[in-house]
């Protein structure tokens, strides 16, 4: 019981480091220093159409099952569901996703319906709701992966989100391409990326840890149970 509340403490310790230090490289309260220890150049104010385009990957409606992909809102992820008979989907066409595209949700966009698509997304499946943009070359899609998970961004999708509430709230893709973000050196870019992936991947191992030891104490109970009232 006390290795989970540590855990947990733990956990919880490293996502509000998290969340503090992302806001403040991202506000460039903190710098990076290049290997000589210098400063790496000024970022630059950019917008979304200088460090990435739509791509479009069209392809006809599977005849048989298809995995599809969705997103999370709240820049929470993406995540995937089997649809075993495709004639229950309406649409004739479909797009395929592949890793390291940057996806919305333009009905959900105000709710933070974005992410970008991890290994284990390439090759599924999404509408002409959720377009995907690729990344150029000279820009990290890790560092604007963390970019766009940013309060300040999601303002940016209400604000080109019109309309009521739900369905009624389409963001517009040529608004999109507008929004305002940071470009810093390609290095910068990767340093930045790597530094946040750390943490990620810390936050993770404790996650799991912590699944393990909360598996173990119900197991654990549940023998304990059957021993007393056999």
């Amino acid at each position: 019981m006390l290795k989970i509340i540590l855990l947990e403490t733990k956990q919880k310790l490293w996502e509000t480091y998290k969340k503090g230090i992302t806001q403040q490289i991202f506000n460039q309260k903190i710098r990076f220093k290049n290997k000589k220890g210098e400063d790496y150049p000024d970022w630059i104010d950019g917008k979304l159409k200088n460090v990435l385009i739509q791509e479009i990957r069209k392809i006809e409606k599977p005849k048989t099952g298809y995995w599809r992909l969705g997103l999370r809102s709240h820049a929470k992820g993406t995540f995937h569901e089997f649809i075993d008979d495709p004639n229950k989907i309406s649409m004739d066409y479909l797009y395929l996703v592949k890793k390291d595209d940057l996806i919305l949700n333009i009905t959900f966009a105000w709710e933070h319906a974005i992410a970008l698509a991890a290994k284990d997304d390439e090759d599924k499946l999404v509408s002409h709701r959720f377009p995907t943009y690729k990344f150029f070359d000279k820009n990290n899609p890790l560092f604007y992966k963390y970019y766009v998970t940013l309060p300040v961004f999601r303002y940016e999708l209400e604000n080109i989100s019109p309309g009521g509430a739900g369905r009624n709230r389409v963001l517009r893709k040529s608004d999109f391409l507008k929004i305002g973000v940071p470009i810093p050196s390609t290095t910068e870019q990767t340093k930045i990326a790597n530094f946040l992936s750390v943490i990620d991947i810390k936050i993770d191992n404790l996650k799991e840890e912590l699944e393990i030891n909360i598996k173990f104490k119900k197991g654990l109970l549940q023998q304990m149970f059957v021993s007393y009232y056999p």
